[in-house]
Parts: C-alpha cells; structure tokens; sequence
C-alpha cells in the first residue's frame, strides 16, 4: 500500500505500475494517522473524489510550466479534465471505496429533447429534469460522491451566442467546446442493498441551466450555446451511466 501525502498533482508512473493499492491523503491535519488507521484497517470506507487529473510524467515534457492555455495547441496537450486529450493516471473524479455502487437513469430512457429556449422554465414549461437512481451494490455502508457532467457528442460546430432572452446565430471559430463538463455534485452514503434517487434540472441557476452547454466565444467576450446533442453522464472513472 502507498500512501500519498501531497497538495496537488503527482507523477507517480512507478506507483501506478507497481503497487496494487494507492490511497490519496492529501494534506492531513492532527488526526490524519488516526484517519488513515481507520481506513487501513477497514473500519472506515474511503469515499473522497480527485479534484484534479493526475497526469503521467510525460505531461510535463510536453507541457511548459509557463504556458497556461487550457484548450490544446501548438503541440501542447491541454489540461484540466475539460480539455485535456492525453492518458492519464487516474482522471478527475476518480475515487474507490469498499463498496460497490450502481448507477441508472430513472426510467430508464435517458434521452430528452430540448431546445436552448426549453432549457429555462417558465409559467407553462417546467424545464427539464432528469432523475438518477444510485445503489450501495455492495456489502460494506459507504458514502459516495457523484459526479453530473455535460458533453457535446455529435462533433457539430454549429454555434448560437447568447444576448438576454434571445440566442443569435454566431459564426465559427477554433475554440472548441471543452470534452465535458461538471454541473453537478452531489455526496450520498447508502448501507448496502440501499437505493436513492438524485436529480438535477434546468433553469436559471440550476445545474442544467444555458451555462452547464456554454463556451467562451473566440472574441472573449460571448458565452455560445454549440446547437448538437449533448450528453448528460455520470461517471468517476470508476463507475458511469
């Protein structure tokens, strides 16, 4: 078993390939020992998320530590889970614990037509709600933290700017929306053979609102809506729906 005792990022190759069992610990205060000899010895069930990607080592001979830009060029990768395109370590959100959970849109069906206007709900529309069963598979109690992301899926580079209440066709341009993004969060603990339900809707302020499908225009100064099919997912790395 190894330990991690860090702040941010490693590039931990060696680790990933040679040792079966990684527990990520951060920065513990005074009872950390007492916290890692709960889990350890099983008394206690992990349930924390990466909030950051660990990258290889090759990350940082491909990427100069002066360069910030996000989005992928001049030969460079990307980072951040958004836009990011190389092989990871472990990807943002990953976490294990000693239990196993399953994951289903309530339903069943989780495909739903909307139009950007449908997004916001008014006096006669409610919007959209999409609802998520989630279940302890396992046999030890746990918590879980469960990850909502948002994706465009169909490679479409059509786009519509957002000026007030009425989204305008703008033109394209090389700023790619990002490969998915996080709207949602939600920490649950379930005993085993336990179930519930989660779900996140649109709306002005809400998960699913105009911002959860948005991208930074290539002027910087406009969020746009890309018209396609977008996919709402679950997932950690771990498990997804």
């Amino acid at each position: 078993v190894v330990v991690l005792a860090n702040g941010g990022p490693l590039a931990v190759d060696w680790v990933k390939r040679n040792c079966p069992t990684v527990l990520e610990a951060f920065l513990g205060g005074q009872s950390a020992g007492t916290a890692l000899a709960d889990v350890l010895l099983g008394d206690y069930s992990p349930s924390g998320a990466l909030p950051f990607t660990m990258y290889p080592e090759a990350f940082v001979e491909q990427n100069a530590m002066t360069d910030f830009r996000m989005r992928p060029a001049d030969g460079t990768t990307g980072r951040t889970y958004r836009f990011y395109e190389g092989s990871v370590l472990w990807p943002f959100g990953f976490g294990l614990s000693y239990t196993t959970f399953g994951f289903a849109w309530a339903g069943g069906e989780a495909a739903v037509n909307a139009t950007t206007n449908s997004l916001l709900p008014t006096a006669t529309t409610p919007g959209v709600e999409l609802s998520l069963r989630v279940t302890n598979t396992g046999g030890v109690g746990s918590a879980k933290v469960v990850l909502f992301f948002v994706a465009r899926v169909d490679g479409g580079d059509a786009a519509t700017r957002i000026d007030g209440d009425a989204p305008t066709r703008i033109g394209d341009g090389d700023d790619a929306p990002p490969r998915k993004t996080l709207v949602a969060i939600e920490k649950i603990f379930l005993e085993p053979n336990a179930s519930t339900t989660i779900s996140v809707t649109s709306g002005a302020g809400t998960e699913l609102g105009y911002c959860a499908f948005c991208a930074v225009a290539a002027d910087g100064k406009h969020r746009r809506i890309e018209a396609g099919i977008y996919e709402v997912s679950v997932g950690d790395g771990a498990s997804h729906a």
